[in-house]
């Protein structure tokens, strides 16, 4: 199953439709209050989170090559170029070990734009820290200091963070450097010269950056294995 990373497109509406529902059924996006609002507050919030990812950050969706059908989006909002951009991501087949190499193809992507990239995630979503932190290399912030990773964990939040099913919950803050990812890829055997997504020389340049210096939303050639 081949899948690469696309700059967005809204167009055609069909499309939009089925992006939106079903990232409407991710229930991390939404705390209590407003999942509880129901589907249409669910849905205004999510375009609202593309419209932002797409105007002022970076937004990709995630095609089935074979297939041609959208399985997912990458975003990266909050977007202060040159300095950081916070990451969320959101596959619609609900797995996470054949993205590995695309997630990092776009990060590698995010890391010629800003030099620090950022996520947030519920205490509840160990499963996604760990995969954050293992797989593509991320830290808790605390780490960065030197405190060893279940101390880093239990400081580096946001306390009472989100509510979900009833109970606050703390907001992990993790966060890689692009000196680090570099030696995360070196460490996993990803690294080459022309990066994880392999551009070389000879493919063409970077679209130049848009009006306000930011480069574009560029497509992102990496498959999953």
């Amino acid at each position: 199953m081949t899948q690469v990373a696309l700059p967005f497109d809204p167009l055609p509406p069909e499309k939009l439709a089925y992006i939106v529902g079903r990232c409407c059924q991710h229930r991390p996006w939404f705390h209590d209050p407003l999942w509880e609002q129901g589907e249409v507050a669910r849905r205004q919030a999510v375009l609202t989170r593309l419209a932002d990812a797409w105007s002022a950050g970076r937004l990709w969706e995630v095609v089935h090559v074979e297939m041609r059908v959208t399985t997912g989006i990458i975003l990266f909002d909050r977007l202060d170029y040159p300095i950081e951009a916070y990451g969320h991501f959101v596959f619609f087949d609900h797995e996470l070990r054949n993205k590995r190499r695309l997630l990092l193809s776009v990060m590698d992507t995010m890391f010629e734009q800003v030099a620090v990239l950022r996520t947030e995630v519920p205490e509840y979503a160990g499963r996604l820290a760990g995969f954050l932190r293992k797989a593509l290399g991320f830290r808790y912030e605390a780490e960065w200091l030197g405190v060893p990773p279940d101390d880093a964990k239990r400081v580096s939040r946001k306390f009472a963070g989100t509510r979900y099913q009833g109970r606050w919950q703390d907001v992990l803050l993790l966060s890689l450097t692009r000196d680090a990812f570099a030696a995360h890829l070196a460490a996993k055997g990803l690294a080459t010269e022309g990066g994880v997504h392999g551009r070389t020389p000879s493919d063409p340049s970077p679209s130049q950056p848009s009006g306000d210096g930011r480069p574009p939303t560029a497509a992102v050639p990496a498959a999953t294995p």
